[in-house]
């Protein structure tokens, strides 16, 4: 389980106030004061650089990002900025900052203290620190233009479904994606939908929201979720949530190449306890107030984008799998994901796309390949992991090879079945070897077990075609911890008898059990 060291928290208090022009003459109740504009303060002797990404040592950075009703970043809009003070000045001072193409505004080296930003009939009052960035992020505007006309190299979509007992990690992962450096080149756009009834801070909101990370040093507070777009209560448990997510990022933030992050729980191919169709299918992305995930069947349709995603990564349990990839294979052109269960941190984001922050012009197969091997020697370091990449356009050549495999099992059952049932009794398994994933084995070991148990020419062969198939197919591999030490990348369903009674006729409808008639050798095999 994950372990969260927690300092103490840093509260951002957002000052709801009227119409701006009202601000300045205010009376104080309770013996509180209410904050009013410095109008003699002047920025440009002060050093304020609106427009200018700049942060000198003592100074601190105001940012955000304006988005319109439709969530839409809009270019050209002015962004006031005003020196807070308790007492009346004589003449208003303040500096104005326009939001770019990717709805960005900036004012740079900004003297700590209290400042009020304000957009259109919006405002919001904040405390700029030494040494850090204010993220004020703005919604609901009017006006401007379209933006984000220029494409990035790469936009990162990650939707967060933690609307379960994730949502600590959620806030975690978007902490660590705010350590990341700027890049202008590379977008990396968060939905997360939080839940009810687990963690309470950062505002403790329990609705969907969709904001940009936007770089920041504090480790405790989401502060790209301030201020951003509120969605409501979503099913994030819905193929057409993710569907919708996904087009959206490609409408508003565009790029060359596209990665999307399946973040969540994922029960390989059996799900665990959740939704109304327990035993059924394998499931992933669990919303526990929609009582909903998203089946085997409907992955690809969730992934259904009109511009096509270059790489799919999983930070999800048990989902590398032929029964996952085989649904998925054709909507992108790598899978990354772990035939076990990660601990409950997942991937270190702030690790693994380091290195594309520092070089965007990255090729979708080095990205892949780099995300295995960073989060394998960072979070491998510390907990027994897998992590393994496949490229689709060889999947088909491996189900075939599978195809033939199957049925030189079904030809050798006769002869050897008491050594293949030991065979797959002594194969790699995941799942904490927990009883309800006895069936998550891996695939190479299995014919390994099989060419040692049974000694046969026939089996050798076509277990050679597998691993050749399997070795073309295979881009990046690794694993840590003596019990995952015979890991090879990717796990298939080896049921024993009784899970095989349970779950036959829903595994006979998956792309993986048509395209290598592994149900054929599985119904020779425990005699339907």
């Amino acid at each position: 389980m994950r372990t969260l060291l927690k300092a103490s928290l840093a509260v951002l208090v957002l000052v709801a106030a009227g119409l701006l022009t009202a601000c300045g003459s205010g009376s104080s109740s309770g013996g509180s004061t209410i904050p009013r504009i410095d109008e003699n303060y002047d920025f440009q002797r002060a050093g304020v650089r609106p427009g200018v990404d700049t942060r000198p040592a003592g100074r601190g950075l105001i940012r955000g990002v304006l988005t319109n009703t439709s969530g839409g970043v809009v270019e050209g809009v002015d962004v006031t900025l005003y020196r807070l003070s308790t007492s009346r000045q004589a003449s208003v001072g303040y500096a104005v900052a326009r939001s770019d193409a990717r709805g960005r505004y900036v004012f740079g080296s900004v003297p700590p203290g209290g400042y009020r930003v304000a957009v259109q009939d919006q405002i919001r009052d904040l405390t700029v620190r030494i040494n850090q960035d204010t993220i004020a992020n703005f919604n609901g505007l009017l006006g401007g233009t379209g933006g984000n006309v220029t494409r990035a190299k790469w936009t990162i979509m990650i939707l967060m479904a933690a609307d379960n007992d994730l949502e600590r990690f959620a806030i975690a992962d978007v902490n660590e994606l705010e350590r990341l450096p700027r890049n202008d080149d590379v977008n990396i756009v968060v939905l997360m939908d939080r839940s009810p009834g687990y963690d309470t801070t950062n505002g403790n909101w329990t609705d969907a929201r969709r904001f940009v990370i936007q770089p920041d040093n504090d480790l405790e507070i989401m502060t790209s979720a301030i201020g951003a777009q509120s969605l409501g209560e979503i099913d994030s448990g819905s193929p057409e949530t993710v569907r919708d997510f996904i087009n959206w990022c490609q409408t508003n933030y565009p790029a060359d190449r596209y990665l999307y992050n399946f973040w969540n729980h994922g029960s390989g191919w059996r799900p665990v306890g959740r939704g109304t169709e327990i035993n059924t299918t394998r499931g992933i992305l669990f919303d526990d107030t929609a009582g909903t995930y998203i089946k085997a069947h409907e992955m690809a349709q969730a992934l259904d984008s009109r511009e096509r995603i270059d790489v799919v990564t999983i930070d999800c349990s048990l989902m590398q799998m032929g029964e996952t990839l085989a649904e998925i294979q054709g909507k992108t052109d790598y899978i990354v994901g772990s035939e076990e269960s990660p601990p409950g941190e997942g991937y270190s984001y702030n690790v693994i796309y380091r290195n594309l922050m520092a070089n965007p012009g990255m090729a979708p197969s080095t990205l892949a390949k780099d995300i295995v091997s960073q989060y394998v020697r960072d979070v491998g370091s510390r907990s027994s992991v897998t992590q393994s990449a496949f490229r689709t356009d060889r999947l088909p050549a491996l189900w075939t090879a599978l195809r033939g495999y199957s049925r030189a099992l079904v030809t050798a059952d006769a002869r050897y079945h008491s050594q293949i049932l030991a065979a797959r009794n002594d194969t790699q398994r995941y799942g904490s070897y927990a009883s309800l994933y006895d069936g998550n084995r891996d695939l190479i070991d299995f014919l390994d077990n099989v060419d040692r148990r049974t000694n046969n020419s026939t089996l050798r062969t076509a277990g050679n075609q597998v691993r050749a198939a399997f070795d073309a197919a295979l881009l990046a591999e690794g694993h840590t911890g003596a019990n995952l030490s015979r890991s090879h990348g990717l796990a298939v369903w080896l049921p024993n008898d009784s899970d095989w009674n349970l779950l036959r006729s829903s595994y006979i409808r998956t792309q993986f059990a048509g395209l290598t008639e592994w149900t054929n050798w599985l119904d020779t095999f425990y005699r339907w």
